[in-house]
């Protein structure tokens, strides 16, 4: 019932920041499998100059949306860790087949050497663009990280500086089941793009940084390098990692 959801889940919900009115509502979602996201929002398309397509997410355009009104949940795609994630992607085609379309990759190889430099491709470079990670505990052991991919529609909201939708991993420990749960954190209006932060509470100027990948780098020192590395961020680490 939902006394026993919120005593086993209140202390991971009150660190995501969902409203504690919406609690009752994510319970009947995550009790019922109820992934209704896709009532209300849709996918849109924008084209550059060089026919590059790029896929984002908004409100139907018969829909608006206030503050703190629901929470959806999103389903994880992949959930992987760094020594399992290559073998994965060879295992399983389908799976394979899914990370080309989450992130807008050709998945066309005419041999078995060109579909392994795909999914080298993948780990080593792309999915990182849309990885998440939340940590748990093994035994007395330090935490070890768990990597998510979030769904088609989770994996293609753009972000923001001002975003308009709050989103935090949850697991639901009653059906041993892990989503990202999303919910507005501000008025929508019909037709809007939805927005999130990649780098909540994150401040400059680490901020900046860590935002590198997705959008760049200019007028930064190697002191203010220097200064992320310190922060010994476990996510930007591996960014860090790849990138420079």
């Amino acid at each position: 019932d939902f006394q026993l959801f919120e005593k086993n889940h209140s202390y991971m919900l009150l660190n995501s920041g969902l409203p504690q009115d919406l609690w009752d509502v994510l319970f009947f979602k995550v009790s019922n499998d109820i992934m209704d996201s896709g009532n209300i929002m849709e996918f849109g398309i924008e084209e550059d100059e060089e026919g590059e397509r790029e896929f984002f997410v908004k409100l139907k355009d018969e829909v608006n949306l206030k503050k703190h009104e629901d929470v959806f949940l999103i389903d994880h795609a992949w959930t992987t860790t760094i020594h399992t994630a290559k073998q994965q992607l060879l295992e399983h085609p389908t799976l394979l087949h899914r990370m080309c379309e989450i992130m807008n990759l050709q998945n066309e190889f005419e041999n078995e050497s060109e579909r392994k430099k795909l999914i080298d491709e993948i780990v080593n470079e792309k999915m990182w663009y849309f990885n998440q990670f939340y940590q748990i505990g093994v035994g007395n052991k330090e935490e070890a990280a768990v990597w998510y991919i979030m769904d088609e529609l989770g994996s293609r909201v753009r972000h923001s500086e001002s975003p308009n939708f709050a989103f935090a991993p949850f697991f639901y420990t009653s059906k041993g089941l892990s989503y990202t749960i999303i919910w507005p954190i501000n008025d929508l209006e019909k037709g809007e793009e939805i927005t999130r932060d990649y780098l909540p509470g994150v401040k400059p100027p680490q901020r900046e940084l860590r935002l590198y990948p997705w959008f760049g780098l200019e007028n930064r020192t190697e002191d203010e390098l220097e200064a992320v590395v310190s922060t010994q961020s476990t996510f930007f680490f591996f960014f860090f990692f790849f990138f420079f």
